[in-house]
């Protein structure tokens, strides 16, 4: 499969893709989230100021291979010069949006507490068993796996697996 133009649908969490080659006929049409997409493109779905630039390098790395990449929905061709300083500009905004959500989020629980509102969560609660987790670790369940299996993310495994309680 050779794509040389990529379009993808954007949407808050889900992304569709779709794929076409030199001829024009279309060999990749898939729908994923936000996170599988970061992950497939090699940049952790984080929150600090390397984000938007692992994004950007993302884009730059696909306008070498000679992909084309297009917001469909939007109708934006982002391989163009145009293109890279939009969507700089939009991961840039997001970025700064995400800090003041954290600055609001941080206000609102500093004044709970001040109330005596806003606890936090009690000190040995978890979301699941830390020893199940381990138990399948044991039994050589990928992190993932043990995920699914719990109902957790994968963080939370790694946090039950390293702590030795």
């Amino acid at each position: 499969m050779n794509v040389t133009t990529l379009g993808i649908d954007l949407a808050k969490s889900i992304f569709r893709l779709y794929g076409v080659d030199a001829r024009g006929v279309v060999v990749l049409r898939r729908q994923v989230t936000r996170k599988q997409l970061l992950h497939r493109c090699g940049v952790e779905a984080r929150a600090d100021s390397s984000q938007s630039q692992g994004r950007l390098n993302v884009l730059a790395d696909w306008c070498q291979r000679g992909v084309r990449v297009i917001a469909i929905t939007q109708r934006i061709d982002l391989s163009s010069p145009v293109g890279n300083l939009i969507a700089s500009l939009l991961f840039g905004i997001a970025e700064i949006e995400l800090h003041h959500s954290k600055e609001r989020q941080a206000i609102g629980i500093a004044l709970a507490k001040k109330r005596g509102v806003y606890t936090g969560r009690r000190q040995g609660t978890t979301k699941a068993a830390p020893a199940r987790a381990r138990a399948l670790r044991k039994r050589k369940l990928t992190v993932l796996e043990i995920a699914q299996a719990l109902g957790v993310k994968e963080r939370t495994v790694y946090n039950y697996l390293s702590d030795g309680r």
